[in-house]
């Protein structure tokens, strides 16, 4: 799994470990989503079932229900695509000179934040972890350019999301962000 973030890497600079978010909790979560997503656009399109028979009168059909159960239907399988899509082609890791996340749905794009730049590593376990994958979570990184906004930095552009025992990755990377700044002093 390293190769897939050789294009980016330096010349001195070695992968020390590469991180699949964890498929099941990944797809729980998009599950339940667009569950809910489908509904309110079927909602939205429900009226489609009411037709008026004159100027007085509007009728139910039982027929248009196709249109919303339709619109409920394509919701979900759209949204399963594109998160498949975006699986496929997410990958975390942290090398021995930054934090590396790996992402996109047609093309790929990548994001580094330098480990001496990082001034703040959470750790969020959600209430779906506890209660679906009892060890999985998401390790937020932060720094000065790029801070990690509120709530319990669920909105941090660096996050490795949906990983197997976050606790212990992060113990390994804030050892890791504390010899490197060892090293600079």
């Amino acid at each position: 799994m390293e190769k897939v973030f050789e294009e980016i890497l330096d010349q001195d600079e070695k992968i020390l470990k590469v991180i699949k978010p964890h498929k099941g909790k990944f797809y729980t979560y998009i599950g339940i989503s667009s569950f809910f997503y489908g509904l309110i656009l079927a909602l939205l399109f429900l009226p489609t079932c009411f037709i008026e028979s004159n100027e007085t009168v509007t009728v139910f059909e039982p027929i248009m229900l196709i249109i919303p159960a339709a619109v409920f239907v394509l919701t979900i399988v759209l949204t399963f695509l594109f998160a498949w899509l975006y699986y496929k082609k997410t990958f975390y890791a942290y090398s021995n000179k930054r934090v590396l996340i790996r992402t996109g749905i047609i093309g790929v794009d990548y994001k580094s934040l330098d480990l001496e730049m990082i001034g703040a590593v959470d750790v969020n376990v959600t209430l779906l972890d506890k209660i679906v994958h009892k060890k999985t979570g998401n390790i937020s990184f932060g720094s000065m350019a790029s801070p990690m906004g509120y709530a319990n930095s669920r909105y941090s552009s660096y996050r490795f999301s949906n990983i197997v025992l976050p606790y212990d990755e992060y113990k390994i990377i804030k050892n890791l962000i504390a010899e490197k700044r060892e090293k600079k002093i």
